[in-house]
């Protein structure tokens, strides 16, 4: 399974967002706190993953083979001439916002495949 998003691992995270990780933006404004309540249905939420937990619940089906950043997950693939896989892995951008965390079915477990 691979999933890529938003986040990084628990002492990182909340290290950064001591007020948590939901945050609203409404016509390009960030909220944050009791301010993502103010406009339901006219805004965008969003939430940073807590890839520690991630890891931790899956561990019964899946184990972590890599959790790496955009950047490093997309090194060996990108044009650097491409102004998309510029962006998509800029160190100061997406490239380091978006963790990629690649995991694969458990050999036991509670799975019974």
């Amino acid at each position: 399974m691979l999933t890529i998003d938003y986040g990084c691992q628990a002492g990182d995270l909340y290290f950064r967002r001591p007020r948590g990780t939901v945050r609203a933006y409404f016509i390009q404004q960030r909220l944050e706190g009791p301010a993502i309540y103010q406009n339901p249905g006219r805004q965008d939420l969003t939430a940073d993953v807590n890839f520690t937990d991630l890891q931790a619940w899956s561990s019964p089906y899946a184990g972590t083979v890599n959790l790496i950043t955009q950047r490093e997950f997309l090194h060996p693939h990108a044009d650097p001439t491409d102004p998309a896989d510029t962006h998509a892995m800029d160190a100061h951008g997406a490239g380091a916002a978006f963790m990629v965390l690649d995991q694969r079915r458990a050999t036991c477990g509670p799975c019974h495949t």
